[in-house]
């Protein structure tokens, strides 16, 4: 239960700080942030390169999925939820076919990311 908890927590989180990214991440095509997530989460995660087009066609479906949220006539709120949905799929769709290992290190690692990005964004400001 502490684990489902905290993956939930986890996923808002991501949620929000994938919202405050968009200017940068998401000005990019769909295709493109599809393919770089991809090369990340082989890299990242030693993951297996036979699985790389299986992890691109659900990164790409993530990545279109939340192009709406590009649009300012959407609520930060839907924002949120919109990308908090398609990421709760997407982390569904990859535990079928990652160990728990992976899937425990693909949310750890990503979640640091997000830090540093956050650490960059708030030096930026100050500057």
């Amino acid at each position: 239960m502490k684990r489902k908890l905290f993956i939930l927590g986890l996923m808002i989180f991501t949620a929000m700080s994938l919202s405050a990214q968009l200017p940068k991440f998401m000005e990019l095509s769909p295709e493109v942030r599809a393919k770089t997530h991809t090369e990340w989460m082989i890299t990242t995660l030693k993951l297996n390169p036979n699985l790389s087009e299986k992890i691109y066609s659900i990164n790409l479906q993530f990545a279109k999925e939340v192009e709406p949220v590009k649009s300012d006539e959407i609520s930060k709120f839907k924002k949120i939820k919109i990308i908090r949905n398609a990421d709760g799929e997407r982390l569904k769709q990859f535990k079928t076919f990652m160990t728990p290992d992976q899937v425990e290190t693909y949310i750890q690692k990503r979640k640091e990311l997000f830090d540093e990005e956050r650490k960059r964004e708030k030096e930026s400001a100050k500057n």
